[in-house]
């Protein structure tokens, strides 16, 4: 529906609303008022419509719609190297090590051959898992696969509220920062649920976000702590 100046009467545009604070601003006759019926709550969202990012597939059927997300994408090509270079630097010592049975060096072998491994199976994962989103109206189900890894989860679709982003900001040395996205479900009763984390781009989020909640029938309002 759109909007219109209290005192004026015109219709406004988008870039005219301020959903975040609930406040419009009027180019027609410079007032400056609340958005009527835009309780943080039940804030609709004005939200472009975000296209298929390379690293997603989407199967849709009446009843079911699945999203695959490839982990193989251009952030994280290089890391898989990174890893066998550390399990080589790492393990070698260990193998050419005389003393390798000698407690103490036992302790310190083991901790480094843990890093270097849990490394290369990081890395292995990032090349050949997908993280599938299968979503009906009984379910949503998250499934990390083929190699095992953390964050499977299902929930009742019924009782999530809304679906919304979040961005993770990664502190680096000095200055420098990082950030990755996050995928939430808002439910009816309890906590949030986070759904799925570590995507590198926003726009992967928010696809997430537009399909989940299309698919469901979910009007999209804004949420307390989502990203901008």
């Amino acid at each position: 529906m759109d909007k219109k100046c209290k005192f004026c009467k015109k219709t406004l545009l988008e870039d005219q609303l301020e959903i975040t604070s609930g406040i419009a601003t009027c180019t027609h006759c410079s007032a400056v008022f609340e958005i009527e019926d835009c309780g943080n709550a039940e804030k609709k969202r004005l939200k472009e419509e975000v296209t298929l990012p390379a690293e997603f597939t989407v199967e849709k059927y009446k009843t079911v719609l699945t999203l695959k997300y490839n982990w193989n994408s251009s952030i994280f090509k290089g890391l898989w190297v990174v890893a066998i270079l550390v399990l080589y630097l790492l393990l070698g010592p260990i193998l050419e090590s005389q003393d390798i049975f000698t407690l103490k060096k036992f302790y310190s072998n083991l901790a480094d051959a843990f890093f270097a491994i849990s490394a290369a199976y990081g890395a292995l994962a990032i090349l050949v898992n997908k993280s599938v989103i299968r979503v009906t109206s009984f379910s949503i189900d998250i499934d990390h696969k083929p190699l095992p890894w953390p964050g499977n989860k299902s929930i009742k679709s019924k009782d999530i509220d809304q679906i919304y982003c979040k961005v993770k900001v990664h502190h680096g040395s000095g200055a420098s920062k990082g950030y990755t996205y996050e995928v939430h479900a808002s439910m009816r009763e309890g906590m949030p649920v986070k759904l799925i984390s570590g995507l590198p781009e926003s726009d992967q989020a928010l696809f997430l976000e537009q399909e989940i909640e299309k698919f469901l029938k979910i009007e999209d309002k804004w949420v307390a702590g989502e990203m901008d």
